[in-house]
């Protein structure tokens, strides 16, 4: 079967148009009535047979399969870009003495890195 996708696009936007527009009632009951008409048993069957198949695509799975491994590396990037600036800042910019009484209290290793970026803090705003 074959679903007219473009057409159907074309008459929902259409309605979504005319879907909070009061003073064209008349207009979106016409509208709403084509879509309607288009959309029946099989165009729905139609749609969702495209939808799994698009999901069974070896090539659609390697690209979700990328994207999601993109991200991961991304959010794995960001922290050690985190890490190495702390660190930068430990062995470059912050006096010892300011670093050290930062971190007196610290009991954890995210405790720790706060205390850093609180001292990183402080000197960017000198």
């Amino acid at each position: 079967m074959s679903v007219d996708i473009k057409e159907l696009k074309r008459l929902a936007r259409k309605v979504a148009e005319c879907e909070d527009r009061p003073e064209i009632a008349d207009e979106h009951a016409e509208a709403a009535d084509a879509l309607w008409l288009h959309m029946h048993c099989h165009t729905i069957l139609g749609l969702i047979e495209e939808i799994e198949r698009r999901d069974e695509n070896p090539n659609f799975r390697a690209v979700q399969s990328a994207r999601q491994e993109a991200e991961r590396l991304k959010a794995e990037s960001e922290a050690l870009r985190k890490d190495a600036e702390r660190y930068r800042a430990i062995r470059d910019d912050i006096p010892h003495a300011d670093l050290g009484r930062a971190i007196l209290d610290v009991q954890s290793a995210v405790e720790y890195d706060s205390a850093v970026d609180s001292v990183m803090a402080k000197e960017c705003g000198q």
